[in-house]
C-alpha cells in the first residue's frame, strides 16, 4: 500500500471514521467535528474511494459508513437514494445499526417516500437486538403514536425507555423521568 492508502486508512478505521457510536441526539463530540471540518475535499474524496473498495469486498462497516457519507454529502453529492441503499445492503449483512438507519429513512422520507410503518418495523427489528437508539425510537413511536396504527401505550414506551437507558442513552433516562 501507498502511504497515502495507510493514512487514509488510518482515517476511516480510526479517530475520523465516524462520531462515537455512543453519540446520541443532544451529546456533542466536538472534537470529531473538528476534525472533519478539517479534512479537505481531496482527502474526504479518498475516504470514500477507500470505503468503497472496502464496501465492494463486502466489508459491513465500510457499507455503513458509505451510506453515512451519502447521506450527509461527506466526499460526495447528497444521494439520500443512494445511502438508503447502502443501509439497506448492510441491514442485509445483519447490521444493527443498518436497521435502524433504514427505519430513519422511511419514517422521514430520506431517499424514499414516508412509511411510518415500514419504519417502525426496522426500528423494532434493531430494538428487538438490542440497538439502544432503535430501542429509544420504538419507545418514542409507543409514546406518541405514529399517527397510523401504533395507538400510544405507555406502558410499551417505558418498556423500551428501560431497555434503552440501561444501556445508557441519555435520552431514554430523560424520557423516562417525563413519562408520567
Amino acid at each position: 500500500k501507498s502511504k497515502s492508502e495507510n493514512d487514509m486508512e488510518t482515517i476511516v478505521s480510526g479517530e475520523i471514521k465516524r462520531p462515537n457510536k455512543n453519540l446520541q441526539l443532544g451529546d456533542s463530540d466536538s472534537s470529531f467535528y473538528e476534525r472533519r471540518r478539517q479534512m479537505t475535499p481531496d482527502v474526504m474524496k479518498s475516504k470514500v474511494d477507500l470505503l468503497q473498495k472496502k464496501a465492494d469486498k463486502g466489508d459491513l462497516e465500510a457499507i455503513v459508513s458509505l451510506a453515512a457519507c451519502y447521506m450527509m454529502g461527506d466526499g460526495v453529492e447528497v444521494d439520500k437514494e443512494k445511502a438508503l441503499d447502502f443501509y439497506k445492503q448492510a441491514a442485509d449483512k445483519g447490521s444493527i445499526d443498518a436497521l435502524y438507519q433504514v427505519g430513519v429513512c422511511y419514517c422521514y422520507g430520506k431517499g424514499t417516500k414516508i412509511d411510518k410503518q415500514k419504519g417502525f418495523e426496522f426500528w423494532l427489528k434493531s430494538a428487538n437486538l438490542g440497538y439502544p437508539r432503535a430501542q429509544f425510537a420504538v419507545g418514542h413511536v409507543y409514546q406518541y403514536g405514529n399517527g397510523k396504527n401504533i395507538e400510544v401505550d405507555i406502558g410499551m414506551a417505558q418498556v423500551w425507555y428501560e431497555k434503552a437507558a440501561a444501556q445508557g442513552h441519555n435520552g431514554a433516562i430523560k424520557a423516562l423521568k417525563n413519562l408520567y
